[in-house]
């Protein structure tokens, strides 16, 4: 009798352990895949202001030279020496 009992009780413990982890798996997999969407859409937001900060100084520092070189004469003769 004993020997029919010791199956059955490794394998009730087999089958206590996956439950067990199959649980706490889906609610890491219920915590962490909101977590990182949000954190990648953060991410996303920032990345687009500092792009967006990026094109109007681009933009602004362009009309600087144009302006400049308006102002100047165009960009001046080299001379020999």
């Amino acid at each position: 009798m004993e020997q029919k009992c010791a199956p059955r009780r490794s394998l009730r413990l087999l089958a206590i352990a996956s439950a067990t982890l199959a649980i706490v798996s889906m609610l890491a997999t219920v915590i962490i895949v909101p977590l990182v969407y949000n954190h990648v859409q953060h991410l996303q937001s920032v990345m687009n202001s500092e792009v967006d900060f990026c094109k109007t100084r681009s933009r602004d520092m362009w009309r600087e030279m144009v302006t400049v070189q308006s102002v100047s004469g165009g960009i001046p003769a080299r001379t020999a020496r």
